[in-house]
């Protein structure tokens, strides 16, 4: 692995103070396309802290998946108040 697990641990929890919990502004647009195409599943790739998942999952059913072990459990750890029963997530390699 290119990075030891406690730099990129590091490294992960930034990027969430970086970006922020907010949808993205790819996320906002794809999702008013998806309400209006009547979308009821999207998956996402590579879903990082999970913030455009949690935002979609909302409306659809979303399958948020990386190949990140950190990724995973920082998503999955999120807050039950975030009601992430619309989010299944899945810790995969993809390659």
């Amino acid at each position: 692995m290119f990075f030891k697990l406690p730099t990129f641990r590091i490294m992960f929890i930034l990027m969430i103070y970086l970006f922020g919990n907010e949808p993205s502004n790819f996320a906002l647009i794809c999702y008013k396309n998806f309400v209006k195409h009547q979308v009821k599943k999207i998956l996402e790739l590579r879903c990082s802290q999970g913030r455009d998942s949690i935002f979609a999952s909302q409306d659809l059913k979303v399958y948020a998946i990386d190949s990140s072990k950190v990724a995973i459990e920082t998503l999955t750890s999120k807050p039950k108040e975030l009601n992430l029963d619309g989010v299944q997530v899945i810790s995969t390699s993809i390659s």
